[in-house]
């Protein structure tokens, strides 16, 4: 499967067909779900962690209820979130996942780094 991987603003514009993405030059061959992965990565690096939290639980909702029906829904958002860790995290604090909370609480390592890491997911 193509994967976009490049979530910048400037590589997004409206279109009378819709949303359409430019800048393939990240693209890379892919699990479904490591595109999803790329996208939380690109917001977690914000560093809101609170917006991250909302924007999260509102894109994995969509995205498994958008996900084409060939492919296997925990599957593929098993690989967003394998992606976004290995994108975040290159190594464990401990073990995981812990449950996310609206006002970040459970970020505490996250935010003294700014790197995810599998104790904070």
């Amino acid at each position: 499967m193509l994967c976009h991987m490049d979530y910048l603003a400037k590589n997004f514009f409206v279109s009378p067909e819709g949303l359409q993405m430019i800048d393939w030059s990240e693209v890379k061959i892919g699990r479904v779900g490591f595109d999803g992965g790329a996208y939380l990565s690109a917001i977690f690096r914000q560093g809101d962690l609170t917006r991250f939290a909302k924007v999260r639980a509102e894109f994995l909702s969509a995205y498994a209820e958008a996900l084409d029906e060939r492919f296997d829904q925990q599957s593929a958002l098993r690989n967003v979130d394998y992606f976004f860790r290995r994108m975040r995290c290159g190594i464990s604090c401990g073990p995981g996942p812990l449950p996310i909370t609206s006002n970040g609480a459970s970020w505490s390592c996250c935010m003294r780094s700014m790197s995810i890491c599998w104790r904070c997911l």
